[in-house]
């Protein structure tokens, strides 16, 4: 693979999500992807991701969430 132009890390875990709780866990790790980067202070200032959909409902990209 090519290092230098490689924008995800190499290899994937797959992990079944079996319950609402470990689905959470996943959503939350995804929503604070930016804040851990340093590209923001909170995740629901990245603007693409669905943290700022999960607060106010109010995001680019709708999403449909479901009760955990």
């Amino acid at each position: 693979m090519n290092k230098e132009l490689q924008f995800w890390q190499n290899g994937y875990h797959p992990i079944h999500c079996w319950n609402g709780q470990l689905i959470q866990q996943k959503i939350n790790y995804i929503h604070e992807n930016p804040v851990r980067a340093e590209f923001v202070n909170e995740a629901h200032e990245w603007k693409y991701s669905s943290a700022f959909d999960y607060i106010l409902d109010n995001s680019l990209i709708k999403i449909d969430k479901f009760d955990l």
